[in-house]
């Protein structure tokens, strides 16, 4: 089941409860203010004479000022010159100003001071300030002491130890680097001599030019051989193409067309059998012309036959001649590539040598270089930040004791307020009809009022209401 929604009636009654409660607030409020005002005025004149008694004992203060401010530097070199000690700029002026009031610049300062300046009383509640001036690349800086003498020296004192310090950092770092770049550079020294004496024994063992030219001379007769075997490669395989596509008639022709020889003895042939077909007409086969005839034409067929193989033996004598040929050039491409190959790899090798000698020569020159330039940059010694003004004669700091005693009464008065926190707290007493409602959250159907008895009645009676009664109106 749905739970009922909030009346209009509920909703008025919760209002007024919250009013309720509001007024109660104020009602105390207002109560404890009216009976304990007493309470929170003399914290107040307390708390003002505290403050104000406080700074009348304390010992006036002195403050010396200085300024500091970024230098420009002396670019003597290219812009992308290196060995030159720079710090990270982005955060540069903070950091500066860190170190500048750091707890070891100060102390270093304060011993520099008691070491040279001993006769000062040293102020131990001395403190140093720094501060950049906006926008700008000036730095602030304030010592605040007891004692006027010792605050300029303790301000002069920081300032020489910041600039020690930044100074003793940048050798630091100008040091390790010169180390490190010379051990590398000895390092790199020992790596030449012994790559230039490799080279030198391969020179000794190998004739570089010599190498070079036959390498050259190599490589263009390995082109020629390449050449020659791809055209005796192709007239083999088109021999081999006509001969398996041809019948053997058809070659035999065509080694007789080719053939002058085979030519003209078919021609011879051709003729005695025309003059046999003339001799045919009056003569016999058995007469002695005709069968001279005859033998003469087996003869020249004979011959003929003779000649047509001799020409099939000297074709195929070519092609083995052509295989023959191949097979000794694809020898001697192989023998010359592993020549050609060697003689690469030798050069290769000599190449190398060059080229790695060449790098560590610029390596080592370049990091050459990175030392002169370091030891330039040290010689000059270029501060990036330096003394602008030297510490002030220490003025004394002016006391405002409107505002300390202002300060002095706001703390008594905040004091004032907890003690009356504390009584409302632990009072219980009910002082307002409608304190009733709001601790118990039920209505007030009546009020009785309490009257006191009059003393002066005899048997202590309530006295009856009078014109101008001054008791509750509900005394009634």
């Amino acid at each position: 089941m749905n739970e009922p929604s909030e009346t209009p009636i509920g909703a008025e009654a919760s209002k007024l409860a919250s009013g309720v409660k509001w007024s109660v607030l104020i009602y105390r409020v207002k109560y404890l203010l009216a009976r304990y005002w007493w309470i929170i005025a003399g914290a107040m004149i307390i708390g003002a004479g505290i403050q104000g008694y406080r700074y009348s004992k304390a010992s006036p203060e002195y403050i010396s000022s200085s300024r500091m401010m970024v230098n420009g530097q002396l670019n003597l070199g290219p812009a992308n010159q290196s060995g030159a000690y720079s710090e990270e700029l982005m955060n540069f002026f903070g950091t500066q100003v860190v170190l500048m009031k750091a707890p070891d610049t100060v102390t270093e300062a304060r011993a520099r001071v008691r070491a040279l300046h001993s006769e000062v009383a040293a102020d131990p509640s001395a403190s140093v300030d720094a501060l950049q001036v906006p926008k700008t690349s000036i730095f602030e800086l304030h010592v605040t002491s007891t004692n006027p003498e010792y605050a300029p020296l303790l301000l002069d004192a920081v300032m020489d130890s910041y600039l020690t310090s930044k100074k003793g950092r940048q050798e630091q770092t100008t040091n390790g680097a010169v180390s490190a770049i010379t051990a590398e550079i000895a390092q790199l020294d020992a790596e030449i001599k012994t790559d230039e004496q490799q080279l030198l024994d391969f020179q000794k063992e190998n004739n570089v030019v010599f190498i070079e030219e036959q390498s050259n001379s190599a490589a263009a007769y390995l082109v020629g051989l390449n050449n020659e075997l791809a055209r005796l490669t192709k007239e083999h395989d088109l021999l081999i193409l006509e001969s398996n596509n041809r019948a053997v008639a058809d070659a035999n022709a065509s080694v007789a067309r080719a053939s002058a020889g085979i030519q003209a003895q078919q021609e011879t042939i051709e003729k005695l059998k025309i003059l046999r077909d003339e001799y045919s007409i009056y003569l016999k086969d058995m007469h002695p012309k005709m069968i001279a005839l005859s033998a003469t034409i087996d003869k020249e067929q004979k011959f003929l036959d003779l000649l047509k193989t001799k020409g099939m033996q000297e074709r195929e004598a070519h092609q083995e001649d052509l295989k023959l040929q191949i097979q000794n050039l694809e020898k001697q491409i192989a023998d010359w590539n592993q020549k050609s190959l060697d003689l690469n790899q030798r050069l290769a090798t000599f190449q190398l040598l060059k080229s790695k000698i060449t790098r560590e020569q610029t390596t080592y020159g370049q990091l050459a270089s990175s030392v002169q330039n370091v030891n330039l940059n040290t010689s000059l010694d270029q501060e990036d930040v330096v003394i602008m003004n030297r510490a002030s004669t220490a003025s004394p700091i002016p006391v405002d004791y409107e505002h300390e005693l202002a300060n002095g009464a706001l703390f008594g008065a905040l004091v004032g307020a907890g003690i009356l926190y504390l009584i409302n707290r632990l009072d219980d007493k009910v002082t307002y009809p409608a304190l009733i409602e709001a601790m118990y959250e039920f209505p007030i159907i009546g009020q009785i009022p309490f009257a006191l008895a009059d003393p002066k009645s005899k048997r202590k009676r309530v006295p009856l209401i009078a014109e101008d009664d001054k008791r509750h109106i509900l005394s009634e």
